[in-house]
């Protein structure tokens, strides 16, 4: 078998041992851009706000070019731990924006392991905006550059029909009163 085909399949091993609960390695060309998705973030709170989001982030021509340049991706599903059906507005916001952060630590490690195995432009897109600092400072610099990595939505990826393309057919939690939220995330590996 082709070597770097393992070596990614030891690297989407290891994205189950961090935690996520789907892992599925597929061709970049099966990622979906759409421009109506990053029209979509004008009407979220992080617009203008935070420096992973839009118009921050790159375009989506832009990165269609980027996304050309690579081979492989691992689309990642990882569990939130809201119940949305038994849990207050305001609890829920303060369970996603940890959950959040623990799911973008295990993608930093995901995406460092992809580097020390071979992958030098293994880049993570995360699951929401950008949340290491409680306020984004858009006006400066970002205080942890090194970190900073876009949401795909930021980018133009349109995660439902690339997760259908995959036939990985995740359901909304609103669709189900006893669903679970997903944080979805994409390492993109060259």
């Amino acid at each position: 078998m082709n070597v770097v085909i393992e070596v990614i399949k030891d690297i989407a091993e290891y994205a189950f041992k961090s935690g996520a609960e789907v892992v599925k390695v597929a061709s970049a060309r099966d990622i979906v851009v759409e421009e109506r998705v990053v029209f979509k973030c004008t009407s979220c709170e992080n617009y203008g706000r935070n420096r992973s989001c839009p118009p921050f982030s790159p375009g989506v021509e832009t990165f269609k070019r980027i996304l050309s340049e690579y081979t492989y991706v691992l689309v990642m599903v990882f569990k939130s731990s809201i119940n949305s059906s038994s849990i207050d507005v305001d609890r829920a916001r303060i369970l996603w924006d940890s959950d959040k952060k623990r799911v973008f630590n295990a993608l930093i490690a995901i995406e460092r392991y992809s580097f020390n195995r071979g992958f030098p432009l293994a880049y993570v897109l995360r699951a929401g905006a950008c949340n290491i600092c409680p306020k984004c400072d858009v006006n400066n610099s970002c205080k942890h550059q090194e970190l900073l990595r876009y949401p795909i939505c930021s980018v133009g990826i349109n995660i439902t029909k690339t997760l259908r393309n995959l036939d990985l057919n995740i359901e909304f939690p609103s669709m189900k009163p006893e669903g679970k939220p997903c944080l979805a995330a994409i390492l993109l590996i060259d």
